[in-house]
């Protein structure tokens, strides 16, 4: 019947644009009992998007938020995103009285934290947009580097334009209420592209900048020198957003669906994922992981280009495969229930590394084989092809493995 209850409201909230729903329930001085904390965490398994959770506390001598530990309080403050609570205190002494306020999974602080750097990523990429903008005009009225044709440099950064552009969208998305409201599967697949292509980025600019590398990009992308100013604004681009995405968008997982991201790692029964998957998972991530480590290490096989495996070449290949390595890591971790921590800490882990293996694959295979403005690749284009395949079907699968690991069970809590 809870499950009904669920269903019925879903439809009405999708057929009626704008309603808002309502759900009371009783409760003990403790908080909600067995029926009401189910009704609650089935809400929240199933993404509804009610508007207020109200108790009827009836008569416990006073009208405030009667005291909750464990999971009762997990499960009534904490599982509802975005959802407001209220205490309907009417009792057998005619007493209606009400307290309310609005209630996060993870408290204001944490909310407060990703609308600040939601907004942070929106505001940085929007200066790497603007030096791509301008590379679009410019080449319009050619001005060209000189070893781009002018169609190759506008497509090359029209995609890149259209691409800041869902970044931006993005950023203000995880950062304002409508985010909360969109459809899971473009804002789950935009996330996880841009999660990708970002997050993983951060130790590598680190080390670049202590190295003395080039991460943040000296130049056009075709071999012309660029002003500083050009350089500092992609440099803030990529790294602000990549810092906001780190921030903000774990924190939005963990409001939009606490039954994937709240907890921590054994406190449910773990995702039956089988030897099988994982073994599969394993060698797919190795492959690409132990050749990205030993070019890393100062390796040469497979390389025909081996001048461009120089310090910048060798720390993104190293970078590469320490994500691939932490993402086969935390799936192993949601899926044995060990170690122990924080829930959220593996799946956002799974879901950047497996956004990486796919993102950056996938935008270099395309450059090894076409090869626009003269693109010359490190690797034999044998290598490329495997290698990037490998990577991208390995990310398909990490991201299945954490799909798996997230549907929500319906027993077995520890």
């Amino acid at each position: 019947m809870r499950q009904r209850v669920v269903d019925a409201l879903k439809i009405v909230k999708t057929n009626n644009p704008g309603i808002k729903t309502i759900i009371t329930m009783g409760t003990t001085p403790n908080g909600p009992d067995s029926t009401g904390a189910d009704l609650i965490n089935r809400g929240a398994a199933a993404g509804l998007d009610n508007d207020v959770w109200t108790i009827m506390p009836f008569d416990f001598g006073s009208s405030h938020a009667p005291p909750c530990e464990g999971g009762e309080c997990f499960a009534w403050g904490r599982r509802v995103p975005g959802a407001r609570r209220t205490i309907s205190s009417m009792n057998e002494n005619g007493l209606d009285a009400s307290v309310s306020g609005t209630a996060t999974p993870v408290g204001a602080k944490w909310t407060a934290a990703r609308v600040v750097a939601g907004y942070g990523a929106a505001l940085s990429l929007s200066l790497y947009l603007a030096v791509k903008v301008i590379w679009v005009v410019a080449a319009l009225l050619g001005s060209t580097p000189s070893t781009f044709t002018d169609g190759d440099w506008i497509l090359l950064n029209g995609v890149t334009v259209v691409m800041s552009v869902v970044g931006v969208v993005l950023g203000l998305a995880l950062a304002q209420r409508w985010g909360r409201r969109l459809p899971a599967p473009p804002v789950v697949f935009f996330a996880w592209m841009a999660a990708g292509f970002l997050i993983p980025m951060i130790p590598y600019m680190l080390f670049g900048a202590v190295l003395g590398g080039d991460a943040g990009g000296g130049d056009s992308g075709g071999g012309d020198a660029v002003p500083s100013w050009e350089t500092a604004f992609i440099a803030i681009g990529f790294g602000g957003m990549a810092l906001g995405l780190a921030i903000a968008l774990p924190i939005y997982m963990r409001e939009r669906w606490p039954a994937a991201f709240l907890g921590r790692v054994g406190d449910h029964r773990p995702a039956p994922l089988g030897r099988s998957h994982l073994r599969a998972l394993y060698v797919l991530v190795a492959a690409p992981a132990l050749l990205w480590a030993y070019w890393a290490a100062g390796g040469t096989l497979g390389l025909t280009h081996r001048d461009l495996m120089n310090t910048d070449g060798r720390l993104l290949a190293g970078n590469s495969a320490l994500w691939a390595v932490l993402g086969a890591a935390a799936i192993r971790t949601v899926a044995t229930g060990r170690p122990r921590m924080p829930r959220w800490i593996p799946m956002a882990v799974a879901f950047t590394s497996s956004g990486s293996l796919v993102a950056w694959s996938a935008w270099k295979l395309p450059w090894a084989l076409l090869r626009p403005g003269g693109y010359t690749a490190a690797e034999y284009p044998a290598v490329s092809v495997v290698q990037y395949g490998l990577s991208i079907t390995a990310g398909i699968v990490m991201l299945a493995a954490l799909r798996e690991a997230a549907r929500p069970r319906q027993s077995g809590v520890r």
